[in-house]
């Protein structure tokens, strides 16, 4: 029994942190608004104002946009937020960006970030919003 606990204290302090949402966790609403601003200047042109994959230039894509505020929906009611800062940060192939590529942003955010860790920050951010307007 102490020879199981001992294991389960290594593997805790060792693991690598998980940042998919958990059952009755929820976003954080401050960095979820800050999330809402960034999401607006970067986002809403092909995702649209309310995140559901309408936005201005959606027509101008192949494929249409995906409706970010099902993403719980799609990932069995989990809230996929390590996903979420994996595609903002380095892009994902997705149907729908003419090169079925959805664009890197970590790049950019760091050119006009102060540092890293505010870039890390900013997608963190978008990450909370995008969390804080999913549908059941």
């Amino acid at each position: 029994m102490r020879r199981a606990a001992l294991i389960m204290a290594i593997f805790l302090v060792t693991a690598p942190m998980s940042l998919t949402a958990q059952t009755g966790e929820r976003p954080d609403s401050a960095k979820a608004l800050r999330g809402s601003q960034a999401f607006r200047v970067y986002c809403g042109s092909c995702h649209g104002r309310e995140a559901k994959g309408d936005g201005p230039l959606a027509a101008d894509l192949h494929v249409k946009p995906a409706n970010l505020t099902e993403l719980s929906k799609r990932n069995g009611g989990t809230f996929p937020f390590d996903m979420v800062i994996e595609t903002i940060e380095h892009g994902r192939k997705v149907r729908g960006h003419g090169s079925e590529e959805m664009p890197a942003w970590g790049d950019a955010f760091e050119m006009t970030e102060q540092t890293k860790d505010a870039a890390r920050a900013k997608m963190e951010e978008l990450a909370h919003f995008l969390w804080s307007i999913q549908v059941q």
